[in-house]
């Protein structure tokens, strides 16, 4: 049975695309497993990078909103990564929040037939709280929660407790919180008191692990290839494999 993994935020640019990716490659190139990308995120980043920029030409993630789906096509990528994607900026992402609130339930239904499948699927979801994020997480064993240490990560990182803490109750009972990541994490005296602070005042953990700024982790994931495989990545694949490291061990700890 797949574990299915949600890389979520209720705040933009924090780096949910870039871990969905790279965690995507590292599984399924380092640890060689079979892995399922599920790009509920209406940007269409993560497709994108999958692709490496091709056409997508599977069933649109949009279309797991919907009660009955007779058919569901996975794009193949150059990893062989599977993906059910998000074409960039697609209306049809978008209107899924105008539709009624049942919908959140059907992504759940449509992707436990796939979890015999895949060791790991492996959701993106989009950046504001509404049936997209919801859906995204009614379909997750675990949700991950990436973050940067600026004037408004605390507050956004509540938000996402609260919402996780909802979604635990009312629709998931089997989804569990694994906890923050930091990204972009710069040693300052600044960013140590704010992440002093969210330890303190928030209902969360923190992964030991954090990411520093380095350009080859979003030169790498712009380019649709693991950070391992591009020049001047090693230190910042070992940082990422340090993390997903700690997230498999997190996650055989629960």
């Amino acid at each position: 049975m797949g574990t299915v993994i949600a890389f979520a935020n209720q705040k933009g640019g924090v780096g949910k695309s870039t871990l969905t990716v790279q965690a995507a490659f590292y599984f399924a190139t380092k640890e060689k497993k079979k892995v399922l990308v599920v790009d509920i995120d209406s940007q269409g980043n993560t497709t994108e990078s999958l692709t490496q920029g091709q056409p997508y030409e599977g069933t649109s993630s949009a279309a797991l909103f919907e009660p009955n789906l007779e058919e569901l096509s996975i794009q193949d990528t150059p990893y062989k990564i599977d993906l059910i994607g998000s074409e960039q900026n697609s209306n049809e992402g978008y209107d899924i929040e105008s539709r009624d609130f049942s919908v959140v339930k059907n992504p759940a239904i449509h992707i436990k037939a796939l979890k015999e499948e895949y060791d790991y699927i492996i959701v993106d979801c989009p950046p504001s709280l509404g049936r997209k994020l919801l859906g995204g997480l009614i379909v997750a064993d675990y949700v991950v929660c990436p973050i940067k240490l600026s004037g408004y990560a605390i507050g956004g990182v509540s938000g996402m407790v609260k919402t996780i803490h909802a979604v635990h109750e009312n629709y998931n009972p089997n989804l569990k919180f694994l906890g923050v990541v930091v990204n972009e994490y710069d040693d300052s005296a600044s960013a140590k008191a704010t992440l002093e602070f969210l330890k303190n005042e928030t209902d969360c953990v923190v992964f030991d692990s954090k990411l520093h700024h380095r350009a080859p982790i979003d030169a790498a994931t712009t380019m649709g290839i693991p950070v391992s495989e591009i020049r001047n990545g090693k230190r910042s694949f070992e940082e990422l494999e340090h993390l997903f490291k700690e997230l498999l061990n997190r996650i055989k700890a629960s």
